[in-house]
């Protein structure tokens, strides 16, 4: 299995680090947004001579499909973009992208899910990883990680909560869609 990783926070690193670990991670991408989330993940990639790219917002199709013929992955798993990604693009692995949304779905979609969890103080928030289709956060759901949102919380706080969550629906996708992939 060939995965490839398109991410902009640091949630994102341990979910790196495990398929590093398992030698399927084929190439990295961030959006076109110069931080430092954006040197480290450039950094991770030259070291181990992946493909890397900054995902262009104003020219997604291309900036994305040079990436992908690039780094010829099975699937793209997406840990924090800001852009949507036009269907065209979808299409192209054969097994998809598959986003690991940081709210649970299909109650919190959108754009900072956190925020309106704390807001309406919400009993839990969670990492919700679904299959992407044209529409934000709408996909067939393959795993939810829940996570206890505390009245005492603040947006900090469940990131750091957020971050176990996300490894351990990295850890699902690598136990349970790695060796089946056509079951999701």
């Amino acid at each position: 299995m060939r995965i490839a990783l398109i991410c902009n926070h640091p949630v994102a690193f341990s979910s790196i680090e495990a398929l590093l670990n398992e030698n399927l991670l084929v190439g990295l991408a961030t959006p076109f947004i110069m931080h430092e989330i954006t040197f480290r993940v450039q950094i991770i990639a030259q070291s181990k001579g992946l493909p890397f790219a900054m995902i262009d917002p104003n020219n997604k199709v291309a900036s994305m499909e040079a990436w992908l013929k690039e780094c010829k992955p099975d699937v793209v798993f997406v840990i924090t973009f800001p852009y949507k990604i036009p269907e065209k693009i979808l299409k192209i692995p054969k097994f998809g992208f598959y986003n690991w949304h940081t709210g649970i779905s299909p109650n919190h979609r959108g754009p900072d899910p956190i925020f309106w969890q704390i807001l309406n103080q919400d009993e839990f928030g969670g990492v919700t990883v679904h299959k992407m289709d044209a529409e934000f956060d709408t996909g067939p759901i393959a795993y939810i990680e829940k996570v206890p949102l505390l009245p005492e919380d603040t947006y900090g706080q469940h990131i750091q909560k957020l971050a176990v969550a996300s490894k351990k629906a990295t850890d699902f996708m690598l136990q349970n869609f790695v060796p089946n992939p056509g079951q999701f």
